[in-house]
C-alpha cells in the first residue's frame, strides 16, 4: 500500500535513506530540508506491505516553476529513491513511480526531472538530459589565470536570510534556472552547506562587499588521495572561474577543483574541459513540451532544490 509523508513514518523514511545509502549519522534530513519539510509532505510517498508493517520503499519529489528563455513550465524533481535490501526486486520502486507520475498529471506537471539515470528510470520513461562541460584544475593550471583582487572573494561561513536575499537576487538573474523565494533559497543554501565528516562546505561571494555579483557553493571533501573541491552551483561568475579558482588554492589546503559549464557558459568561459553527461534523467508530461526540447535551455540537474 502507498501513502504520503506523516510525522509517524517521517523518521522511518530518513532512517532507509541513510542506511541505503550507507551514511553512518544523519544525512538527509539535515541536507534536503525542503524534500522533507512539512509542508511537502503530501509529496513524500512510501511503501508498505501492509498498513501494520514497516516501510519498505520511498520516493520523493519537490515542485516548483521551471524559468528558461523559451518559457515558464511546472516542473517536478525527483529523487531520494530507496528500497530496503530485502524487498528489491519486488516492483515496489515502479509503483511509487507510477502513483506518483499519476499524483503529479493531476497536479498540471509539465516535466519531471530526476536525480539518476539507472535502468528503473529508463523503463519508466525517462530520458538523458544532456550533456554538460566538466572542468577539472589543478593547481599548476590554476596558476595562469588573472589575478583577483582579494577584496572581490568573500567567505560566508554562517548563512543567514540576508545572505539567502542576495543569493536569490543573483540567482534570479539566471535566464534558465529552478523558481524559488528567498526562503526556499536559505534553506537550500542550509542544506547544501551542512557538512558530515570528512566535507568542508561553504558559499563565496564575489565583488565589493556592497555590490556583490555573483556567488558560488562549494563542498570540499577527500576523494582517495585527493582533496576535491566540488562546485555545487555558481551565478555570475562564469567568465571570472579560473580567477576565483587560481585565489581558493591560495586560501584552501586543496589539490583540485571540478565545476560544470553548459554548452554556452563554456564557450564564455574559454578553458579545457571534458565534456561528461549530466547525472539525471528527465520525463516529459506534457506533450506540447516534446518539440521544444532539443532547444530548451535547461538548468543543470545539481540546481534542483534537493541536489
Amino acid at each position: 500500500m502507498i501513502s504520503t509523508l506523516d510525522d509517524d513514518s517521517r523518521a522511518e523514511v530518513l532512517t532507509l535513506l541513510d542506511r541505503v545509502f550507507r551514511r553512518s549519522q544523519p544525512f538527509f534530513g539535515p541536507r534536503f530540508p525542503l524534500l522533507f519539510s512539512p509542508e511537502n509532505a503530501g509529496h513524500v510517498y512510501v511503501y508498505r506491505e501492509a498498513a501494520h508493517l514497516p516501510l519498505v520503499a520511498t520516493i520523493s519529489v519537490y515542485v516548483s516553476d521551471l524559468v528558461t528563455p523559451q518559457g515558464r513550465w511546472k516542473a517536478a524533481a525527483l529523487g531520494a529513491v530507496a528500497t530496503s535490501p530485502e524487498h528489491r526486486g519486488r516492483g515496489y520502486a515502479s509503483a511509487l513511480l507510477a502513483h506518483c507520475e499519476g499524483q503529479l498529471r493531476q497536479e498540471g506537471v509539465d516535466l519531471v526531472y530526476v536525480s539518476g539515470e539507472g535502468r528503473l528510470y529508463r523503463e519508466w520513461g525517462a530520458n538523458p538530459l544532456g550533456r554538460l562541460r566538466e572542468v577539472v584544475l589543478d593547481r599548476s593550471t590554476a596558476v595562469s589565470a588573472p589575478p583577483l583582487p582579494p577584496t572581490l572573494l568573500q567567505e560566508c561561513r554562517h548563512v543567514g536570510p540576508a545572505e539567502a536575499a542576495l543569493i536569490y537576487r543573483l540567482y534570479a538573474l539566471r535566464p534558465s534556472r529552478f523558481e524559488r523565494t528567498v526562503e526556499e533559497t536559505l534553506a537550500y543554501l542550509q542544506g547544501n552547506l551542512f557538512s558530515p565528516p570528512g566535507e568542508e562546505n561553504t558559499l563565496w561571494v564575489v565583488g565589493e562587499a556592497q555590490n556583490p555579483h555573483g556567488y558560488l557553493v562549494a563542498r570540499t571533501a577527500n576523494e582517495g588521495t585527493t582533496r576535491l573541491l566540488r562546485v555545487v552551483e555558481h551565478g555570475g561568475v562564469t567568465t571570472v572561474l579560473p580567477s576565483l579558482v587560481a585565489e581558493l588554492f591560495q586560501r584552501r589546503a586543496i589539490d583540485k577543483v571540478l565545476y560544470y559549464l553548459s554548452p554556452d557558459e563554456f564557450s564564455a568561459h574559454g578553458h579545457a574541459g571534458i565534456e561528461v553527461p549530466l547525472t539525471g534523467t528527465i520525463k516529459i508530461l506534457n506533450p506540447s513540451l516534446i518539440p521544444l526540447l532539443p532547444r530548451l535551455q535547461l538548468p543543470a540537474i545539481n540546481e534542483l532544490h534537493f541536489v
